[in-house]
């Protein structure tokens, strides 16, 4: 796996960043975290709806559905995946900031950075370097996850239940074998006219099924 080395006393580092205002509401700051994680990580080709996931200062017009999409994006790219790969706990690197983006433009022996990561099987392209304070992991993170524990055990519980229900073997239709059928030869009845007595029909075969779960 490729990586780079990047340190804050190296003259090619480029820092950037805004300043933003979050409201007070997990679903908010839920939002901003994916937002921030998606200028370290290459997500928003691969991952549906991410423009309006990360749209925090929108958080009011998620439905329910796309509340529970957020939160299973923030828990697969949670800081444990990524921490100590692309984001990294350093106030020095910060600033006066809560936390800072660099640029992967410098090399240094301080951090060492992994260029791609795998996360939820796809093989992801870091793009940035996020460093942050305690305060941010807690305040962004931390936080407002454990406001949304009892959603997050209710979707896993979903996610187990479609998962065995698509592992359960599916009922098998079997066509039952019709019985064997004697048939009693009819004698033919004289007519006044002289005619061939037709054959008799065979007994149709019962096309009916049953099924065995």
């Amino acid at each position: 796996m490729a990586a780079a080395l990047i340190g804050k006393t190296d003259v090619g580092v480029k820092e950037f960043g805004r300043d933003v205002e979050v409201a007070e509401n997990p679903t908010a700051k839920l939002m901003y975290y994916l937002d921030s994680i998606c200028y370290v990580l290459n997500i928003e080709k691969t991952e549906s709806n991410i423009r309006k996931l990360r749209d925090y200062k929108n958080y009011r017009r998620l439905s329910n559905d796309e509340v529970d999409q957020l939160i299973l994006l923030c828990v697969l790219f949670s800081p444990d995946v990524l921490l100590g790969k692309c984001i990294f706990p350093d106030e020095e690197m910060c600033g006066m900031d809560m936390n800072k983006f660099y640029e992967l433009s410098a090399v240094s022996h301080r951090f060492l950075v992994t260029e791609e990561i795998v996360v939820g099987g796809q093989t992801r392209r870091v793009q940035k370097i996020l460093f942050f304070r305690d305060i941010w992991l807690e305040c962004f993170y931390l936080e407002p996850i454990k406001q949304y524990q009892s959603k997050i055990e209710g979707i896993a519980a979903s996610l187990r239940e479609g998962r065995v229900a698509r592992q359960r073997p599916q009922p098998r239709a079997i066509a039952a074998t019709p019985s064997r059928t004697t048939q009693t030869p009819v004698r033919p009845q004289r007519q006044q006219s002289a005619s061939r007595p037709s054959a008799s029909q065979p007994a149709k075969k019962d096309d009916s099924s049953c099924v065995i779960i």
